[in-house]
């Protein structure tokens, strides 16, 4: 049986493995798409293992898609653009500005909070919260900023995806830190509030990032074009 058309990226199904020596292994057996899902490392873990990766996928049909670790991704070349927060960006990245992320937090409607329009992160941090999953840049984020407070947050679940996470804080399992935009969305099919953070960290920037925008490819340029287009 014939391997599906490579042009199309990524491909219908494809292997996830952790391991720089399954992505060798499968780029050389001929695999399309291989994606790399290695987790709990350090930043200078994961740039050595996603160069280690790509080095491996040279000379092959193979296209290394990273999850997780997007800034090794764009320091190693995996990657050729990037969207993030800019207070995660190592220095020598280029990015612009594109949009801003507001951050609120979102609890039941008949919980402790019930009246309040605005809080302290450092009010909550003792509560139950629901999270996503460690490895995400967001809730790297909100961790760092509880542990600048002296706080460990205790999350009784951790989910993959904001409508999950707002579901469970309307059933009282606890409470959350979510994008506004995915807290509004939420809260007019769900019995949960809104309650704005006033810590400034809560106001994330975020931006479009390339190693160097004037060596991409041209349609990753015309993207950034439209891009900017849009920003303005």
């Amino acid at each position: 049986m014939p391997y599906p058309d490579r042009s199309a990226y990524p491909d219908r199904f494809y292997p996830v493995v952790d391991s720089v020596a399954w992505v060798a292994r499968l780029a050389l057996l001929g695999a399309g798409t291989i994606q790399l899902r290695a987790k709990n490392l350090g930043d200078s873990e994961a740039l050595q293992i996603v160069s280690d990766a790509l080095e491996m996928t040279k000379g092959t049909p193979a296209r290394l898609v990273v999850n997780d670790y997007w800034r090794a991704a764009i320091v190693a070349g995996a990657a050729d653009l990037g969207f993030a927060a800019e207070h995660a960006l190592p220095e020598h990245v280029e990015r612009f500005l594109f949009s801003e992320d507001r951050l609120t937090l979102v609890a039941a409607r008949r919980s402790a909070f019930a009246g309040r329009r605005q809080i302290d992160f450092g009010e909550v941090t003792a509560h139950d919260f629901v999270g996503l999953t460690n490895s995400t840049a967001l809730q790297s984020h909100i961790a760092k900023h509880a542990a600048s407070l002296g706080a460990r947050l205790r999350f009784r679940a951790r989910l993959r995806d904001f409508d999950a996470i707002c579901q469970m804080v309307a059933a009282g399992v606890g409470i959350a830190v979510v994008p506004e935009a995915a807290a509004r969305r939420c809260a007019r099919s769900m019995p949960i509030m809104m309650i704005k953070i006033r810590d400034p960290w809560a106001n994330r920037r975020l931006a479009i990032c390339a190693r160097s925008f004037k060596t991409l490819p041209r349609p990753a340029k015309q993207l950034v074009e439209f891009l900017r287009k849009i920003e303005r």
